[in-house]
């Protein structure tokens, strides 16, 4: 491939020499071409490098934490099926794996974690030694050496939550929902580099747990857009949703959700609800708009639901009112017809300005602050209505027009034609001598009345024959033989 680039580079500075300023435009347009060619085939074998790393790493955990439920899941699994349905690099990041980290859990759950927790503890301390060794070890994962662990879990201590690794500093995370649901999870983080390429593994001992919390469960907040309910295992990639749905809304770059933001929605404007209660409600509703639209700057054009979600802008000019925050940022529109930012409403939703009121209001109008509310459609998939085709059909037998029809028409489809390691005649050969029939054979046996023997059969009037049926019955895929019955 190099090569070819080189090569074409050259015709190129050949063509510059004649001084046609059409020229120019035209090597412009095959630059670009070639430079997203490049960067297509960086990206295909930048994949091709995390797989071999991956089975490397997860064959490691699977034999030094005698565990059989890895599981990879997130946007790695998702960027698969986006590659498949490219043919060139997008812009946008839609097939793109090389700036995204891969998420794992090690264990089932916690009770398949806590009977193998000294063995957990002992691998990752192995990893660390590891990670402090020098490369001139030669110690890899199909070549990429670990360079830094850090001890991410979230824990509570002195009545506080940290994260283990900043517990010596004063950085203290708030205590709500997110970190209820991550406390004491063992989570690492994890850095590989191989020359210029780098792999972020983020390490789960097991999976977090959805939200406890019966109030945010009815909302059904732990789940995630269904392109990204995509998960990878020993036994193969699984979804959480309709596995052909979330190819369709992979292809057609539609996100869809199942979360009830229109529940939150009205519970904030039609419950009586303390501040604290409202903020919880607030936070969950943030939670998602900030980290599930993310996915709209990765080349997806929208997400979807069965239920109302907010109706949210991008804003690309102008600073926040209010927070001075730069663009870009995502707004949200409210029922009093005023446009907030999402630090704004989490401003607003997490600092209680009195003690002596528990309202959450519009800065501009004073009105109620409850988010506005857009209906968006899934995209539908096409299949064909049963009851339109019975209707059809009746309809045409009642005026006689199909009566006595045969569709007897041959159809010609085109075949990719493969270099074969074996002929047609010397696959049907062996077949016969091995007392195989093929459907060649039962073709013949069907429209002559008496079978011919194998040993006395003439090769040549076989072909002929062949070629007469070869438009009905053609298989060129040698992991797929015409095989019948063993006779």
């Amino acid at each position: 491939m190099d090569t070819f680039y080189s090569d074409i580079n050259y015709l190129l500075e050949e063509v510059l020499k004649t001084n046609n300023p059409i020229n120019q435009e035209i090597i412009d347009r095959v630059q670009n071409q070639l430079d997203n060619m490049k960067r297509f085939s960086e990206s295909t074998n930048h994949y091709k490098e995390k797989f071999l790393f991956i089975t490397s790493f997860v064959k490691y955990i699977e034999k030094y934490c005698l565990s059989k439920h890895v599981k990879i899941y997130g946007s790695f699994i998702r960027q698969v099926f986006e590659k498949i349905f490219l043919d060139s690099y997008d812009l946008s990041g839609y097939g793109d794996s090389e700036n995204h980290d891969i998420d794992m859990c090690v264990f089932e759950d916690v009770k398949d974690y806590e009977t193998k927790k000294s063995i957990f503890t002992n691998m990752i301390k192995n990893l660390n030694y590891l990670s402090e060794l020098d490369k001139d070890f030669g110690i890899t994962f199909e070549g990429f050496y670990l360079i830094k662990t850090q001890d991410l879990t979230i824990i509570e201590e002195e009545d506080r939550v940290v994260s283990r690794h900043n517990s010596m500093y004063p950085h203290e995370l708030e205590k709500n929902d997110i970190t209820q649901k991550y406390l004491n999870i063992p989570h690492y983080n994890m850095i590989f580099k191989k020359d210029n390429k780098y792999i972020i593994i983020e390490l789960f001992a097991y999976p977090v747990n959805s939200i406890l919390d019966d109030t945010t469960n009815n909302y059904d907040m732990d789940n995630d857009l269904d392109v990204n309910k995509l998960v990878l295992t020993t036994e193969g990639i699984k979804s959480h949703y309709n596995f052909f749905s979330t190819i369709t809304s992979i292809i057609k770059r539609n996100a869809i959700t199942n979360v009830k933001l229109n529940k939150i929605v009205k519970d904030l404007k039609e419950q009586i609800l303390t501040f604290k209660e409202k903020n919880k409600l607030y936070n969950q509703l943030l939670q998602f708009i900030v980290y599930r639209t993310k996915i709209l700057s990765v080349g997806y054009k929208s997400i979807s639901s069965d239920f109302d979600l907010c109706d949210i802008e991008i804003e690309l000019n102008e600073k926040c009112d209010l927070t001075e925050s730069l663009p870009p940022y995502i707004k949200i529109n409210l029922e009093c017809k005023h446009c907030l930012s999402v630090m704004a409403i989490a401003g607003l939703t997490n600092i209680q300005t009195s003690e002596y009121t528990q309202m959450v209001s519009c800065p501009f109008c004073r009105e109620k602050l409850v988010p506005k509310l857009k209906k968006i459609e899934i995209i539908k998939i096409d299949i064909p209505d049963n009851n339109l085709i019975e209707t059809i059909n009746d309809e045409l037998n009642n005026k006689a027009e199909i009566n006595n029809i045969e569709n007897d028409e041959l159809i010609d489809i085109p075949r990719y034609q493969q270099n074969e390691i074996m002929s047609k005649d010397n696959f049907l050969q062996v077949s016969q001598q091995i007392g195989i029939k093929t459907v060649e054979d039962i073709n013949i046996n069907n429209n002559h009345e008496s079978s011919v023997q194998t040993e006395n059969y003439d090769y040549n009037e076989y072909n002929e024959l062949n070629d007469e049926y070869v438009e009905y019955v053609e298989y060129d895929d040698p992991d797929m033989p015409p095989l019948v019955e063993l006779n």
